[in-house]
């Protein structure tokens, strides 16, 4: 079920990227460079060599300087990667071992999905060796609750998705993260999970809130800011008047504005972005990751702002250069800012360790 999700999501994000801005073809070049992030590569690898590399995994990426070889075991092709990077595999020999070799620039704070094809789904990721990726809980300890409010604002259910960490107790007050396309959380809760018990943040929750799908333009009238001005004017009466009341009186989540963060990826980081720059004395932190819709930056260079997290991939290039415009201009305000930059796409892993390290910097354990 989780498989058919993601695919789902995979789905709703390709239809609102622009083609071509999401994926890095590998070019034949001698060195890669931001407007030539991957180049293809010659590195010969024996049959049994990229067996023992491989070992027991269907796929695997082996790191040499700036040269990763993805190898992958599939019984016939044509066998392709996808998605940061995109492109054929090469069969070695007779065997049933494929071969890609490329160079990344920033393969050390690379963070890539290996999916290989056929099939699609595959949860393989490659993490360059400065890349703090946190492994995921193996079994939940805190819980994952699904609600469903009629909206008075935008006329229909809603569903939310409800991360609480381990010995939640409602009496209490937690740091709370209002997430846009709130299914990912059940991905990535055990990731979340991981960063509180390991002590890198603190006990968090974080209420997951799916958009309308009535049709495939929904998410993008309520999550960008000027594609359907009462759409998302709706929205965030929604998720002020409705949600954020109700996450705060039913499972204890903070209502002060230092304690709530926004957060989304691609269109959702747009929802997150305009949101919190329209209601900054409710909101204390925005993480917009992957940002690809330049008016949702309107009012960054206010002192007044939330304090923000931009983070986007430089294989994903129209939302790389969108975000570093947006952290650019926050620049110009005394407010926090921070801005990281990964050798990733547009894609799902990639955000997962994006958020994680938001967190970390917002509600760190030692505060």
């Amino acid at each position: 079920m989780r498989r058919i999700a993601l695919a789902a999501l995979l789905l709703v994000l390709t239809a609102s990227a622009r083609a071509g801005d999401r994926y890095s073809e590998p070019r034949a070049c001698d060195n890669p460079t931001l407007t030539a992030p991957v180049c293809l590569a010659q590195r010969s690898w024996t049959a049994p060599d990229a067996a023992a590399a491989l070992g027991t995994r269907d796929v695997v990426g082996v790191a040499e300087g700036d040269l990763l070889s993805v190898i992958a075991r599939r019984s016939a092709g044509p066998v392709t990667l996808c998605c940061s990077i995109d492109s054929p595999l090469t069969r070695i020999g007779d065997s049933d071992l494929w071969i890609l070799s490329v160079r990344v620039l920033g393969l050390d704070h690379a963070i890539l999905d290996l999916q290989v094809s056929p099939p699609f789904i595959d949860l393989a990721a490659y993490y360059g060796e400065q890349v703090h990726a946190t492994a995921p809980a193996t079994r939940l300890l805190g819980r994952l609750m699904r609600e469903t409010l009629y909206s008075a604002a935008l006329g229909e259910e809603r569903h939310l998705t409800i991360y609480l960490p381990p010995g939640h107790d409602s009496v209490q007050r937690y740091p709370v993260v209002y997430l846009a396309d709130g299914g990912v959380l059940r991905t990535y809760a055990g990731t979340i999970e991981a960063a509180i018990i390991s002590g890198r943040i603190r006990p968090v929750i974080v209420a997951g809130l799916s958009p309308g799908m009535a049709d495939p333009g929904s998410r993008a009238r309520e999550y960008l800011v000027g594609r359907s001005t009462p759409r998302f004017r709706n929205q965030m009466h929604f998720v002020f008047d409705e949600a954020m009341p109700f996450v705060e009186r039913t499972y204890g989540a903070s209502d002060r504005p230092q304690d709530r963060m926004l957060a989304g990826f691609s269109d959702g980081a747009a929802w997150a972005l305009a949101t919190g720059l329209r209601n900054r004395e409710r909101i204390g932190t925005v993480a917009a990751l992957s940002l690809g819709w330049v008016q949702a930056a309107d009012g960054v260079a206010s002192d007044d702002r939330p304090r923000l997290y931009l983070a986007a991939g430089t294989l994903e290039p129209d939302f790389y250069h969108v975000t570093a415009q947006a952290a650019r201009r926050a620049q110009g305000s005394s407010s926090p800012l921070r801005f990281e930059t990964f050798a990733s796409g547009h894609v799902l892993v990639a955000w997962q360790t994006m958020l994680v390290d938001a967190l970390v910097w917002a509600f760190p354990r030692h505060a």
